[in-house]
């Protein structure tokens, strides 16, 4: 008697135990679902993103003393910036034209001259003849320097297909 009790407190131990066994494998199953399912969707946008994109990219450095990233009033011009460590420019410019041709970006890896074609621009912090410049006038010559670029820009874009230009750049109806 006591044996069958035994036996059957065993075999109801090893049944729930099997039952916490597969409640976690399906909860294991469900969590690696939805981290798979976040980052195609993550790297779906991205790509998406970067196929996209016609505007230059520029990389700016932070400050290397207190890690200050420039943000601009202008909230198109926050948009075409990608703010990294000072030390991490190069590096983060290699990153962003990976992600331009894994996502066969046409204005970057289509037939194009290499004046015409999108550019990742770094802005480093007192580089090259700016090695004396302050925070302040690093942010001014980084603005100056991503209005320019930005105008040259357009220019090629509207002078290499003005029909496109007037119709996706400047919104024109009946083109």
């Amino acid at each position: 008697m006591i044996r069958a009790v035994l036996i059957s407190l065993v075999s109801l131990l090893i049944f729930v135990l099997l039952e916490i066994y597969i409640g976690m494998l399906v909860w294991l199953f469900f969590i690696m679902s939805y981290i798979f399912i976040s980052e195609w969707i993550i790297k779906f946008k991205k790509m998406n993103k970067y196929e996209n994109r016609f505007e230059n990219i520029y990389v700016i450095s932070n400050h290397p003393d207190n890690e200050e990233e420039i943000i601009f009033k202008e909230k198109e011009l926050n948009e075409l910036i990608i703010n990294v460590d000072y030390v991490e420019v190069i590096k983060q410019i290699g990153k962003e034209k990976d992600w331009l041709v894994k996502s066969e970006n046409n204005f970057y890896n289509g037939e194009m001259s290499e004046k015409n074609r999108l550019q990742v621009i770094p802005i480093i912090f007192r580089d090259g003849k700016y090695v004396n410049e302050n925070w302040k006038s690093f942010k001014a010559r980084a603005k100056a320097q991503i209005l320019e670029s930005r105008e040259e820009r357009h220019e090629i874009l509207k002078s290499a297909n003005n029909m496109y230009y007037q119709k996706y750049m400047n919104f024109q109806k009946d083109i």
